[in-house]
């Protein structure tokens, strides 16, 4: 007895020492949400189901979708919390991933009493949440498959080991609501079914002792799955199999999706053998173990950590050009156990008719749903293979069941497990944790978030200065020339604009791609469509390319096009001037370019309805925001809306005394700055506009190569060409490269014959 209670004091003293660092990692975990956003994938998980919350139908407006139903999860959290943030999206998600582990890891105590190791193996999970692979953090058709699935889990375990009928009954019940759950966020998920079944036919033909899994239990799993689906296609009948055939049409005609079941990736290949090699070594020094062979346990820990963080010494090619290099080394290693796994199970039962022991029935509990919702999830998506990392808290358990119960570790004491846990998961969890503080999904990293937007959709996130600036720059133009039941059209590759204007997509589809040869029809549909609804946009945003960053990693062999920079932007990809598809053509003939915004060597376009330009005269205007400024005097956006307005009215003088005016408010806002300099350039203000370039705006970006050529510029019509030169030249060193315009632009013209402009010129060349 006194044997007994000393051992379950060591597990619970391992536990507590496993908490406080699990706590600690949470924290951690905490502060990461706050960095950095994406225009791209992030945005259009969230508008997808925002915009069915403010008004949309889920088929009828938007029937592209229903493969990705999750949509309508998103859309009952925006229901119930209409002003929720980004920020408040990943809060969420990080709660659930606290609250499914803690639910997973009771019903694992549940069944076999074991609980010391649990914060361990789960402390990657606090620190990620649901998305180890580090791409979008808060809750969408990837994650929530992970959360419904280990709850599926916990419930199935629950169930099994439960004594009252009633309360097994339930859980069951709720067992098949996660899986029902699987399937609604990823229709091709549905698969998932057949792990019930599954576990129903282990259990019975190979003769569970511990796991009692009876054919009335699979029923309850199975009619939840059934039911809920039944009662769905009576709310949406043939509409929704229509959106989906549509949907799957669609998809298809993605070469990379047609390509997909053909083609094999050789990359994601040679990470799972190297994976598979390490991972069969480990194994063979852990069944012939003895104590001094930690030491070669270490080495191969160490030989894995060094693997990870050069990719083989250099030798492998960076997976999805070194984004996701790190997690995947994880995802190879959770994919060897799995081959491992089911190849030991299966030839144990079938070639040597050994018993299945109880850990190892735990373990194929565990393994089943894992199993079957990663092998349609890597192949129906681009990110292939390393979507395993999407059922990584089922599979990382059962891998750690086994590595304990292995005959010579088993007998061994749990602070001895522990070391050998440690050793084994160490490499993975230290550079996926790294991998994922570092890269922020086409923004800068934690350490190089210069700026937070404080008011909106984005309130709270940390990010760099020109995501910011067109942040800024999106909301005033929205609220300048829309109202809050306008519909818009954002493109391209930019649905984060719609959340941060909150204003519904015109059109059924939020993330539009460039036009190619399949999509010019598709797009000339839509605008159909929108016409006939009667959703034309008061309001459009153009860019030539999303903005996105490119995070440089200086051990990889992949290099960027900013040279000596740690990050570049995506050039140009989108021509809007020369496109002839519908949506450019609608936008060309009924709306009129109101505003623009320049960043690098990108452009972004703002366009308003021209009948609803014309409707609201300035004059009108005027005189509105006139009393609104009486009864708001410190509403900066006012001052700048006023501005605007007069600038419109060709009234120079005016415009400039209300961008002051927004100036004293708020000093620092760069879009007005650059408003008032060019009214300045028109009043052939030359003094006064160079003192606003080369102080306040120069301050705000003192890379903004653009700013320092305006310079040159003012001083050069000023025939000034000493300064002209010298303000040249420092344009070009902060990259300034856009020679054609420097050797055709009419305002260099006085200094173009100098001596010191022909050596400037051939100098940075």
């Amino acid at each position: 007895m006194n044997e007994t209670i000393k051992k379950t004091d060591h597990q619970f003293y391992i536990f507590v020492a496993g908490i406080i660092i699990f706590g600690i990692i949470a924290v951690l975990g905490w502060v990461k949400l706050q960095y950095g956003f994406t225009f791209m994938d992030e945005s259009y998980h969230m508008i997808e189901g925002w915009r069915l919350s403010s008004g949309d139908h889920f088929i009828h407006d938007t029937p592209n979708g229903a493969l990705r139903n999750y949509r309508l999860l998103n859309k009952l959290i925006f229901d119930v919390c209409p002003d929720i943030t980004l920020l408040g999206f990943r809060k969420l998600q990080f709660f659930l991933t606290l609250i499914s582990l803690f639910i997973f890891g009771s019903s694992l105590y549940r069944f076999n009493k074991q609980y010391w190791y649990l914060p361990f193996i789960f402390s990657i999970f606090a620190f990620t949440g649901l998305d180890p692979l580090g791409a979008t953090s808060n809750l969408n058709y990837y994650t929530y498959p992970h959360l419904f699935v280990v709850l599926h889990i916990a419930f199935l375990l629950f169930g099994v080991r439960a004594k009252n009928s009633i309360i097994k009954l339930l859980l069951f019940l709720f067992s098949g609501i996660c899986l029902w759950l699987i399937s609604l966020s990823l229709l091709h998920l549905s698969p998932i079914i057949a792990a019930p079944i599954g576990l129903y036919l282990f259990a019975k033909f190979f003769h569970f002792k511990q796991i009692k899994f009876q054919f009335k239990d699979l029923a309850l799993v199975l009619v939840p799955f059934f039911s809920f689906w039944a009662v769905f296609l009576m709310i949406y009948n043939i509409d929704f199999i229509h959106s989906v055939l549509t949907s799957l049409k669609m998809i298809t005609e993605y070469p990379s999706y047609s390509s997909e079941f053909i083609r094999i990736n050789w990359t994601v290949l040679s990470y799972t053998m190297i994976m598979f090699i390490l991972a069969s070594a480990f194994l063979m020094v852990l069944r012939t173990f003895k104590p001094h062979k930690i030491i070669y346990l270490i080495f191969l820990s160490i030989l894995a950590f060094w693997i990870i963080d050069t990719s083989l010494f250099g030798i492998i090619y960076p997976y999805w050009k070194d984004w996701y290099s790190r997690p995947m080394w994880f995802a190879g290693m959770l994919i060897s156990f799995h081959l491992f796994f089911w190849v030991h199970i299966l030839t144990k039962q079938f070639l040597f008719k050994h018993e299945i022991k109880p850990n190892e029935e735990l373990a194929i509990l565990l393994m089943l749903p894992a199993t079957l919702l990663f092998i349609p999830a890597a192949t129906f998506s681009t990110f292939g293979a390393i979507l395993i990392l999407h059922c990584a808290i089922p599979t990382v358990t059962a891998l750690t069941i086994v590595i304990i119960n292995l005959e010579q570790i088993k007998l061994r004491s749990n602070a001895f497990k522990l070391i050998i846990l440690v050793v084994a998961f160490a490499p993975f969890y230290y550079t996926t944790a790294w991998s994922d503080w570092n890269f922020t999904y086409c923004d800068v990293k934690p350490k190089d978030a210069n700026a937070e937007i404080t008011e909106g959709f984005l309130k709270g996130i940390h990010t760099n200065g020109i995501y910011k600036q067109i942040n800024d720059w999106i909301t005033k133009n929205t609220a300048t020339y829309s109202n809050d039941d306008d519909f818009i059209i954002s493109y391209i590759l930019t649905p984060m604009v719609y959340m941060i204007a909150e204003r519904r997509p015109s059109i059924e589809q939020s993330f539009l791609n460039p036009p190619d040869e399949r999509m010019v029809k598709h797009y000339k549909t839509m605008i159909d469509k929108m016409l006939a609804s009667k959703r034309n946009p008061a309001i459009a945003f153009v860019f030539d390319n999303t903005p996105a960053l490119n995070t440089i990693n200086e051990k990889s062999k992949i290099r960027f096009n900013l040279k000596g920079e740690k990050y570049s932007f995506y050039g140009p990809w989108y021509n809007f001037g020369g496109s002839q598809d519908a949506l450019a053509g609608y936008i060309k003939n009924n709306m009129t370019m109101v505003d623009s915004i320049t960043y690098q060597n990108h452009t972004a376009q703002c366009f308003v309805d021209k009948k609803k330009f014309a409707e609201k005269s300035l004059t009108e205007a005027v005189s509105e925001l006139e009393k609104k400024i009486i009864q708001q005097p410190e509403n900066v956006l006012l001052y700048y809306k006023m501005g605007l307005l007069f600038e419109q009215n060709n009234n120079l003088k005016k415009a400039a005394h209300a961008y002051q005016k927004s100036l004293a408010l708020q000093p620092d806002a760069f879009q007005t700055l650059n408003r008032l300099t060019m009214i300045y350039i028109k009043e052939k203000r030359y003094t006064d506009a160079i003192s606003l370039l080369s102080g306040p705006m120069i301050k705000l970006q003192p890379n903004n190569a653009d700013i320092y050529y305006n310079i040159a510029c003012l001083f050069a019509i000023q025939n000034d060409q000493e300064k002209a030169i010298e303000w040249l030249d420092r344009a070009l060193e902060k990259g300034y490269n856009k020679w054609e315009k420097i050797k055709t632009d009419l305002v260099l013209e006085n200094i173009r014959n100098s001596i010191y402009y022909q050596e400037t010129i051939k100098n940075h060349q």
